[in-house]
């Protein structure tokens, strides 16, 4: 059970991080996505990541800080965060991650409304190359509006990596009793884990 947040801890909450991986645009930028994994039996927020990469031709390193696109992350779940690293990007490097922020959520904080469970509707192109993800948001039963909502969604190539992600906030809040459908679209093949 988390702390009320009386207080601020000066180290982040314990995530698992799965090794980096990093796509390379045509431009010469690099994007990385970490997959960051509450072991915790509480939510946390304000996840920050940091990925370094070590040249591996002139052994420079560099450094820069990114965030999973939903700033909640529920006990036993996952989100994806992306580092970006602007041109010239390493071509050939290491990478790793570490955590450099993760706060507990307050037991009794309202500020994260559930919503109802949704099963997206996935559409793939006939040559598998773009997806686009259909579904709707409602608040949960017991839960008063108006929210903010924000859904996201993670491409994953055939190997199961991620190289890629889409998020989207609704244009208008969420009031109980509404719903408010949404689309989501990338290249590659999408899977949704959040909304």
């Amino acid at each position: 059970r988390p702390p009320n947040c009386s207080h601020v801890p000066n180290f982040p909450v314990g995530l698992t991080l799965a090794s980096p991986h990093c796509v390379a645009a045509v431009s010469g930028e690099l994007w990385c996505f970490v997959r960051l994994e509450n072991p915790q039996t509480y939510s946390v927020e304000g996840a920050a990541v940091r990925v370094n990469l070590r040249d591996a031709d002139s052994g420079a390193l560099t450094s820069q800080i990114g965030y999973p696109p939903l700033n909640s992350l529920s006990a036993g779940g996952w989100l994806p965060a992306v580092v970006y690293f602007p041109a010239p990007a390493p071509k050939n490097f290491d990478a790793s991650a570490e955590l450099v922020a993760a706060l507990p959520v307050a037991v009794d904080a309202a500020r994260y409304l559930a919503l109802q469970a949704v099963q997206p509707q996935v559409s793939l192109s006939a040559d598998g190359l773009s997806a686009q993800v259909s579904a709707s948001a409602a608040l949960a039963d017991g839960q008063s509006g108006p929210a903010q909502v924000t859904a996201a969604a993670a491409a994953f190539n055939a190997k199961g990596e991620i190289i890629g992600l889409r998020s989207l906030t609704l244009p208008a809040p969420l009031n109980a009793g509404e719903t408010q459908p949404y689309t989501l679209g990338r290249g590659g093949g999408l899977a949704v884990w959040g909304v």
